[in-house]
């Protein structure tokens, strides 16, 4: 899929024109490809494995919960597991484990294998996810309920031999702040979208997080509100502007709900969401690996630095990989959209007609 899409991206820009330390060779790059994601690392297999297996179960999880939704996507997303953050420190964006990279022909993630409870990579992973399955059914999601579900989902837990999953979990920056601060009027938080001083700057932008979150908190949990909520989506979801569709799902005006919810911080008990399934969430009989060259590692990292906007970093890697394998179609599809990215035509030409050359 991966290389279909890049080379149908170089012949698109020929089209148009008519666009770090290096791995090291002790490192092992490997392959996991599962039903829904292709995983690429210095990573051992075992980890990267593991890896596959959350990923896959969180997906499951979200569209079960949510039936009534088309999560599937065109856009492929590819997995960079680094075996250790030192790994992944040389790449990823500093005090972070791991981060999320959209792109209409590539989603990137990229994370270390670190894992503890004050640095989990997979919480700000799963928090874009939701983003991006979200995106592909609405693009004009209310931000105030796309952040709260990005949220809650967040913390999701998979226990008792894959069969419990665990959502809703208490996040404790944002109950510090709904316990310090008064709540934005739920007028205005309604009103917030990207240009918002709310959504910009930090002092604001952490009470809305906090108050966003524990309003779908209180939305999903509340047996009378849940339906209501689901009913809010599905109107959303047939072009109705928010505003309207609030009094024709709620039968109530946002005051009315702003009160439940002053009282649902007010008593400053989060229950947690479980949903126990028959079957275990099992994905790793479905997954095959297979060993990557240095040249196509490289390649990975440059092209994951290429998406992230990394363009002086990603040449390093590009120029390492086609040195290595100088018929590598990936990195030569890849280098292009680097040069077209500098609008250097001449030279992102020459990357993809070597691109389809050695495709063909």
């Amino acid at each position: 899929m991966k290389r279909s899409i890049l080379i149908l991206g170089a012949m698109w820009c020929l089209l148009a024109l008519a666009a770090v330390a290096p791995v090291s060779a002790k490192d092992k790059w490997t392959s996991v490809r599962s039903k829904n994601f292709v995983l690429v690392g210095n990573a051992s297999e075992k980890e990267m494995r593991k890896v596959a297996t959350r990923l896959e179960q969180f997906r499951d999880v979200f569209t079960r919960l949510l039936k009534k939704t088309n999560f599937s996507s065109a856009t492929p997303t590819t997995v960079v597991v680094f075996k250790d953050h030192d790994s992944y420190s040389k790449i990823g964006p500093p005090n972070t484990t791991g981060y999320f990279q959209a792109a209409d022909d590539m989603n990137y993630i990229a994370l270390s294998t670190l894992n503890d409870s004050v640095n989990d990579p997979f919480k700000t992973i799963f928090h874009e996810f939701v983003h991006f399955l979200v995106k592909n059914n609405v693009q004009d999601m209310p931000l105030w309920f796309n952040e709260g579900l990005a949220e809650y989902y967040s913390t999701m837990e998979i226990r008792d031999g894959d069969r419990k999953v665990m959502l809703g979990r208490v996040i404790s920056p944002h109950v510090f702040e709904l316990r310090e601060r008064k709540l934005i009027p739920l007028q205005t938080l309604f009103t917030i979208d990207h240009t918002s001083s709310y959504y910009n700057e930090s002092n604001k932008q952490s009470l809305f997080y906090a108050e966003s979150w524990a309003l779908v908190h209180y939305l999903l949990l509340n047996t009378e509100r849940q339906p209501q909520l689901g009913r809010f989506l599905n109107l959303i979801l047939t072009g109705m502007a928010p505003e309207k569709a609030f009094p024709v799902a709620f039968g109530t005006d946002p005051s009315t709900l702003e009160k439940e919810l002053r009282e649902y911080v007010k008593r400053d008990n989060y229950p947690m969401q479980v949903a126990t399934f028959e079957q275990k969430l099992e994905f790793d009989l479905e997954m095959q690996a297979t060993p990557l060259s240095e040249a196509e590692g490289e390649f990975y990292l440059g092209d994951l630095l290429v998406h992230s906007g990394y363009l002086q970093e990603a040449e390093k890697h590009l120029q390492k990989s086609l040195a290595l394998d100088p018929d590598l179609a990936l990195a030569n599809a890849s280098y292009g959209m680097l040069e077209m990215r500098r609008e250097h035509y001449a030279e992102a030409r020459r990357y993809l007609e070597r691109a389809i050359a050695a495709n063909s």
